[in-house]
Parts: structure tokens; C-alpha cells; sequence
């Protein structure tokens, strides 16, 4: 354990691991010459279920028990903030609430991080994202064999997914290894990570238009016909509205998988413009957008996980469009 000129830590004795409840080793953490003595857990790769385990698991001399970890993922300091169960990481990550003594530190900037020798796989990458907005579809459970054929990843990608998810807490599995179901177990926590680690502007490019129309849907149902309801399918505010009624929208906004032909935009009355524009056009990063479509008033939208997401990092209220789509008790459904 590194100590720093705040924080001064030693380890004074191992523990016999025979028990279960008997710790890896007496850790003590020294601030303002005050000493704090912890249980320490020692693990390459933790589990919600451990986080939480540890907030319930008998203390020894009423020492309260500290994760230690080579790297912590803010999943996992909020579990422990959450559980109240001390944690660092050897990159300096520390989160500790010891009486009146509170020490959340992030790792110093300039410290070259510590990984595992096999890093977890991105859970919101392009393609990974795939299995993440399955599990957030009206479907409540799915073999690994489904999960494989409509996220379109290998097999080898898909079991790290569900390992990391299931460790994460985001999913579990039910039944045998073989013929078992798997279902999310924390929809929230999931649609919350995914959102605090998406960037809209890494994902797609927007080409805006100006269109001259009075109201949106009749452009909507135009566009449709020209384009055709393959590989098109609504978004943003106009989708939020016409999922959950909230403020009226000024813009129209699809995932195209193509841009349309000068002749399509032409019937339009469609012209690019750099900012401003009442039609977007979205090209995305990854074709698992189009996953899990949904038709309202004969009109295709994506998930409404997917109109949550690009509603947050967008202006013209989207955020307010968002919270309020989430709140609905149809989200999801």
C-alpha cells in the first residue's frame, strides 16, 4: 500500500483465510496522527455481492472492513459508499467514512494507473453496448444463445459481457450454466452507468437541415415514405413525444443508416445547414441502434433506453425530456 504525505498506511499482521470471516490482513490508516485499523479484503476482481456481503459480515474487535483492489470502477466505490464499506485501489482510489473522517480521493493525474492483466471489456462500446440495450428491452430474461444472435458479438466477447455485468451487479443468471435465463437484476444501475459513461459526440455525426414545415409529423411521415423503415428510425424529442407527451419539440430528429439521396431531400424542401436546423439526420457509430425498435402511430422509434441517452447531452430541454420519459411508468415497457 503506497502511503502520500496525508495518508500513511501499514499493514500489521496476515490473517489465517481458513474462514471466511476472518480477514486477509489488519490494515491501519493513519490521518492527523489519529490511527483507524481496518479488516482488509484483498481481491483481483470484486463483486457487488462481496461489497455487499462485507456491509453484513461480522467484524473482528469492531474493525470495519476495507476492499482492497488493483482497480476500482465508480460502480464500484458507489456500491461501497452505498454499503458503507471502506475501499482503495493501487492507483490511489480511496473512499473511507471512518466517524467524523471522510477521505474520497480520485488517482493522481500524473501516476501511471495499475490494470489487471486481463482488463474487463467495455461494457458501452460500440458493439458491447449491444448486450447492454438488450437487457434494457421490454424482454425480461434470455438465453446466452440469444443474447449472441441479436447482439451480433462473438461468443468469446459476449461471455467477458456477462461476466463483468454479472459481477457488477447489472444482471444475473438464472437456472443451469448451460440452459439457464439470463435477466437484469438492477435496470436502473444500468441505464445510470451507461448514461454517466456515454458521449454523444463519440457515437454519431449529425447532419442538420432547415426544413419549412408547420408541424413535424407530417415531415416525419414523408420521410419515411421517401426512405423506407429500413434503417430508419426516430429519436430524441420528437420519439420522447410521441412515447410520453411532454413539451412540444422544434426538431425532428433520425437515425439514418444512409443519408438520403439529394432527390429524397430535395422533396423535403431539405437544405444542410451548419447549426440551427429543424431535421437531423444522425449517423451512428454502431448499427445497434437500430436494435429493439419500437412503431408508434405507425412510425418507427429506437428503445427508449436509446431516446433516454441522446436526449441528456443535447440542449433544447432534452435533459427535462429525458428525466421525464425515465419517471414514466411505461419507460421500458
Amino acid at each position: 500500500l503506497r502511503s502520500d504525505t496525508d495518508l500513511s498506511w501499514k499493514s500489521t499482521r496476515v490473517e489465517s483465510v481458513a474462514d471466511k470471516n476472518r480477514a486477509d490482513a489488519v490494515v491501519h490508516l493513519e490521518v492527523g496522527g489519529k490511527d483507524f485499523p481496518f479488516l482488509a479484503e484483498f481481491k483481483l476482481k470484486p463483486t457487488a455481492d462481496l461489497i455487499e456481503t462485507l456491509s453484513h459480515r461480522a467484524t473482528l474487535k469492531n474493525h470495519p472492513w476495507l476492499l482492497v483492489t488493483p482497480s476500482l470502477s465508480e460502480r464500484f466505490v458507489e456500491l461501497c459508499r452505498k454499503f458503507g464499506v471502506a475501499c482503495l485501489d493501487l492507483n490511489g482510489r480511496v473512499w473511507i467514512r471512518r466517524g467524523t473522517v471522510l477521505v474520497d480521493r480520485s488517482p493522481p493525474a500524473n501516476r501511471e494507473p495499475i490494470v489487471a492483466a486481463s482488463p474487463e471489456p467495455d461494457l458501452f462500446s460500440a458493439k458491447s453496448s449491444r448486450v447492454a440495450r438488450a437487457f434494457l428491452s421490454p424482454r425480461p430474461s434470455w438465453t446466452q444463445a440469444e443474447l449472441a444472435t441479436v447482439a451480433g458479438i462473438s461468443r468469446p466477447l459476449l461471455s467477458r459481457l456477462l461476466e463483468t455485468l454479472t459481477r457488477q451487479g447489472f444482471v444475473r443468471r438464472e437456472g443451469s450454466k448451460r440452459g439457464g435465463q439470463w435477466t437484469v437484476a438492477q435496470p436502473d444501475a444500468l441505464m445510470d452507468e451507461w448514461a454517466r459513461r456515454d458521449i454523444w459526440s463519440r457515437r454519431v455525426v449529425v447532419h442538420q437541415y432547415s426544413i419549412l414545415v408547420p408541424s413535424l409529423e407530417p415531415a416525419a411521415r414523408q420521410l419515411l415514405t421517401a426512405v423506407g423503415s429500413s434503417g430508419l428510425a426516430f429519436t430524441q424529442w420528437f420519439a420522447a413525444q410521441l412515447r410520453h407527451p411532454y413539451t412540444e419539440t422544434t426538431v425532428l430528429s433520425a437515425y439514418v443508416e444512409s443519408l438520403p439521396s439529394p432527390n429524397v431531400l430535395k422533396s423535403l424542401n431539405a437544405r444542410e445547414v451548419a447549426s440551427g436546423g429543424r431535421l437531423w439526420l444522425i449517423r451512428p457509430q454502431d448499427d445497434g441502434v437500430f436494435q429493439f425498435t419500437q412503431t408508434v402511430d405507425g412510425l418507427p422509434l429506437v428503445s427508449d433506453a436509446q431516446i433516454y441517452l441522446d436526449l441528456l447531452q443535447t440542449g433544447l430541454r432534452g435533459p427535462d425530456a429525458a428525466d421525464a420519459l425515465r419517471r414514466w411508468e411505461g419507460f421500458r415497457r
